[in-house]
């Protein structure tokens, strides 16, 4: 990245690892699939929450759990 001009800076920092209170054990992070939606932004017919609210309202929720 530095040779084709892409690297803006480079700045050192202190990795923090978590550890447990009672045994000092480095606590592993869980990860899981995490999303979100941007409900203010106008979308092509009004605003996603009003959109999202409409669907849930008729019925037509096509994230419901089968």
């Amino acid at each position: 990245m530095e040779a084709l001009g892409l690297l803006e800076k480079v700045e050192k920092h202190k990795l923090k690892v978590p550890r447990g209170d009672r045994t000092n054990v480095v606590i592993e992070p869980m990860l899981t699939d995490q999303w979100f939606v941007a409900m203010s932004k106008p979308g092509a017919n009004g605003n996603h929450h009003e959109q999202a609210l409409e669907v849930v309202a008729n019925g037509e929720n096509p994230l419901r759990a089968g």
